[in-house]
């Protein structure tokens, strides 16, 4: 079997081009190969004609799209019967004696295919989808469009003996790979230093598609796993911004790591909650629907987000993608009032030489909080502050226990002062019973 892998820039391998993301350009595949093998591409096959003991297969004209999305696999191939997904026929292929392994990764596709095309408020922009299965393949998976190609342990898994961790990998890589049809096949970066805007999103959007085809999976519980990752990593004074400078390919292919992935989608899931699920959705439609067939920045994705919030987004995110590092919230009671501070989080006592600790970073961050007294799905919210001494918010009952980041979907610890620690639960008062007896009452029940 032949199959490539152009992300970076080993598309220049394959064949002359431009090999930078911003070149986009329509591709017309054709293949010559032995008569007895299968060729997939990027597109359907418009054309097959054998001439002098050789067969040639011709694929229709694709998008307009980057050169390291172009792809083609020969060799001994067997695919599933196809799911209409819109206009779009869904396969998986596989070596021959595999095919009883593809259907969860199938019914997953599919899925998260027809989740996307309803999230996004765009149809699947190319014509026919192909997961294929490649023994001996180096990446995980790779989003080339119309024809993504992943590790066999990545697409291929026994439903009825696999654990529930090998069935969740399946689920999270395949609809990884579907959501960058979108984010990163139609709107793509326009250098790799915004990689993230590939690799982040499509990690936020394959717990979001995953979560609402198993909600009983609870995805954005278990993604706390991979936050603490992120965390582990972003605390050391050794990390890196989300995005940085790009300058060869071997920065480019740095920014594939648990910064890029996991980090991101974490800063990206603060933010949906702290604009809301439909906003934070109709500014993804708007970037994608402006920029599609092009190249984008991180900048534009603030404008779309911040014209649906009618909010000034590069206030409250730009240091999350542009300074290394993330904060430690203190909270601490003043009187009966709790009040934050913050930090940065860092493991050393002291910052090493050129090191910032305290690198004002969070100047737009956002806690959620919840005490005792707050009805549970109720939050309140407090405005970040640059500086570590400064008092961030105030918040009333601050006597009663508190939780700071209620359901864990900030990127920042929390560090509780001990009388904090140690306040005993508030228990509520049982409701008095209304007497039968009078037609007016007292009673306030809780």
């Amino acid at each position: 079997m032949a199959a490539t892998q152009f992300e970076a820039t080993d598309a220049r391998r394959a064949f002359p081009c431009w090999d930078e993301p911003a070149f986009k350009a329509v591709f017309a595949v054709t293949l010559v190969i032995d008569p007895k093998l299968t060729a997939v591409s990027n597109t359907s096959i418009v054309g097959e004609r054998v001439e002098r003991g050789r067969k040639i297969v011709t694929f229709a004209d694709t998008m307009k799209m980057s050169t390291y999305l172009v792809a083609f696999v020969v060799g001994e191939l067997e695919a599933t019967d196809a799911v209409m997904v819109g206009r779009a026929p869904v396969r998986v292929w596989c070596v021959p004696g595999k095919r009883h392994l593809a259907a969860f990764g199938h019914e997953i596709g599919v899925a998260s295919l027809r989740f996307f095309e309803e999230y996004y408020g765009l149809p699947y922009p190319s014509d026919k989808l192909d997961l294929l299965a490649i023994p001996d393949f180096a990446a995980g998976a790779m989003e080339n469009l119309g024809a993504i190609t992943f590790r066999e342990t990545a697409l291929l898994v026994d439903r009825s003996a696999a654990s529930h961790a090998e069935l969740e990998r399946v689920a999270d890589v395949v609809a990884h790979e579907n959501a960058h049809m979108w984010f990163g096949d139609l709107v793509t970066m326009t250098w790799w230093n915004g990689i993230w805007l590939n690799e982040a999103f499509a990690t936020f959007m394959e717990i979001l598609a995953v979560d609402a085809w198993k909600p009983e999976w609870q995805r954005w519980t278990t993604f706390g796993v991979s936050r603490a990752a992120a965390l582990s990593v972003d605390g050391l004074h050794s990390t890196r911004p989300i995005e940085f400078r790009v300058e060869a390919p071997r920065d480019a292919d740095a920014m594939f790591d648990v910064l890029t992935y996991e980090k991101g989608a974490s800063v990206l899931r603060m933010l949906e909650q702290y604009l809301g699920a439909t906003v934070f959705r109709d500014g993804v439609r708007e970037y994608l629907r402006r920029h599609a067939y092009a190249n984008a920045e991180t900048g534009d994705l603030w404008a779309a987000l911040g014209r649906a919030a009618n909010q000034p987004i590069p206030e409250v995110m730009d240091a999350w993608i542009f300074q290394p590092g993330y904060p430690l919230v203190s909270a601490r009671l003043d009187g009966n009032q709790l009040v934050l501070s913050q930090q940065r989080f860092t493991y050393l006592p002291e910052p090493l030489p050129g090191l910032d600790a305290l690198a004002a970073h969070i100047s737009g961050g956002r806690c959620r909080c919840r005490s005792a007294s707050t009805p549970r799905g109720a939050h309140r919210r407090s405005g970040g502050s640059s500086r570590a001494a400064k008092p961030a918010s105030r918040l009333p009952n601050g006597s009663n226990p508190c939780l700071v980041n209620d359901g864990g979907h900030g990127f920042y610890r929390v560090r509780y002062s001990g009388e904090l620690l140690g306040a005993p639960p508030r228990r509520a008062r049982p409701a008095r019973r209304r007497s039968s007896a009078s037609t007016s009452s007292t009673t306030r029940g809780r």
